[in-house]
């Protein structure tokens, strides 16, 4: 993978890719072990779920700010902040866990771990145009997105390795410290020290309120995100309701396996190769492929086939989110790059949640089937959207490869 080592080898990258690594693995580590964790200490499924939902809804509602702050000073000093807010958060739910605690103490305690995350996703991939030449970005994101991905394979896999020699809550108290070790060498690279400020008078444009929100290509670039992670969680709750239909509910694990295999070879396919510089057609393409392989999905007769549409569902999935990344990249403004990518892990969380709850009700109503159908037509909506953005996207579309899309509009 050529293209990949010349990302690498660009100063600082490989310290960069490292660092957030090994702070992404703990959210990834913490879903399982939390919900163990608390189910061990109170004996309630309920109220260890409603942890495990009040962290992630906490993460994804704070994100935002924290991306705000890295943008207006320097990003290295918001992820030490925040990173001893988050240990100091960290040792109140481990206490709480300890102690058997009232149930809302505890669920509280991990809001606060949520709450307080470090944006270190979103600090690297603002950074990122920084590091490396334009013509090799999208393998950066590419590298990026893969990398993310396959944390959110190797998390679950450590958890259960590791249950039969330690306790729950000590793979929490290892997290902490994975994320503490990420976190301080995050913040001691000189990218992440030297970010430039603001420029002057950027704060007082029109719509600054809302942030990048404000520009009609980066809030429709969320929205089509949002739509993505929307069949990404219909396809969970179908992987569940149809293998269990089936008379194999374990086996749905196997279809979530093939999915994240699929997305990580779609990323690293995708990254390693030019593709010509009409990435919103691209998009476009995209999801109206994904909005296939969903329906097709939906007619599986068995395990073997449901895990081969999603391993193609996430063969283009992966492609189509590297690809989200390079053009938020490019559509967001310079002075609120990290912003941005906040807002896409608010935006792909709160996808996340209602495909979820959505394919949850539609398979109690309708049947297994149903999930797919509504994630396919997320990923329909999604498509439209996105070949309007073309449509209205600037003429620099047509320029060469190596150079980074430029997506202009006006503000709402």
């Amino acid at each position: 993978m050529n293209a990949y080592r010349q990302v690498l080898v660009q100063p600082g990258a490989t310290r960069l890719f490292l660092s957030v690594l090994t702070a992404r693995l703990t959210p990834s580590v913490l879903s399982l072990s939390l919900l163990l964790a608390a189910r061990t200490a109170t004996g309630s499924y309920a109220t260890a779920s409603l942890a495990l939902a009040g962290h992630a809804l906490a993460l994804a509602a704070t994100a935002p700010a924290l991306g705000r702050l890295c943008d207006r000073v320097r990003p290295a000093s918001v992820l030490l902040a925040s990173l001893a807010a988050h240990l100091a958060a960290y040792a109140g739910l481990l206490t709480a866990l300890h102690t058997q605690t009232a149930p809302a103490l505890l669920v509280t305690t991990a809001v606060l771990v949520g709450a307080t995350t470090p944006p270190a996703s979103a600090v690297v991939r603002g950074i990122w145009p920084r590091v490396v030449p334009p013509g090799h970005l999208h393998t950066a994101y590419a590298l990026d997105s893969v990398s993310n991905e396959a944390t959110f394979i190797t998390g679950p896999l450590l958890v259960a390795a590791l249950s039969g020699i330690t306790t729950p809550a000590t793979l929490i108290a290892a997290g902490a410290g994975a994320t503490a070790l990420g976190i301080l060498a995050l913040a001691a690279a000189p990218a992440a020290r030297t970010a430039a400020a603001p420029t002057p008078g950027s704060a007082s444009r029109r719509g600054s309120a809302l942030g990048p929100l404000a520009h009609r290509p980066v809030h429709s670039l969320l929205i089509i995100a949002a739509a993505g992670t929307f069949s990404i969680g219909t396809l969970q709750v179908g992987a569940a309701a149809s293998a269990a239909d089936w008379g194999n509910a374990g086996a749905a694990g196997y279809a979530s396996s093939a999915l994240s295999a699929g997305a990580v070879i779609g990323g690293l396919l995708y990254g390693s190769r030019r593709f010509g510089a009409h990435r919103l057609r691209q998009l476009t393409a995209l999801y109206a492929a994904s909005a296939a392989a969903l329906a097709a999905t939906a007619t599986a007769p068995a395990l073997p086939f449901l895990a081969a549409a999603f391993a193609l569902t996430g063969l283009v999935s992966g492609a189509r989110d590297t690809l989200e990344q390079t053009l938020l990249g490019d559509a967001s403004p310079n002075h609120q790059r990290t912003e941005t990518f906040a807002w896409l892990t608010t935006f792909m969380w709160a996808g996340f949640a209602l495909g979820s709850a959505t394919a949850g009700q539609l398979t109690t109503r309708l049947n297994p089937a149903a999930p797919y159908l509504a994630g396919a037509a997320a990923c329909l909506a999604a498509t439209l959207t996105a070949a309007l953005l073309a449509r209205n996207a600037s003429p620099d579309r047509a320029a060469p490869a190596a150079t980074p899309v430029k997506i202009t509009a006006s503000n709402d």
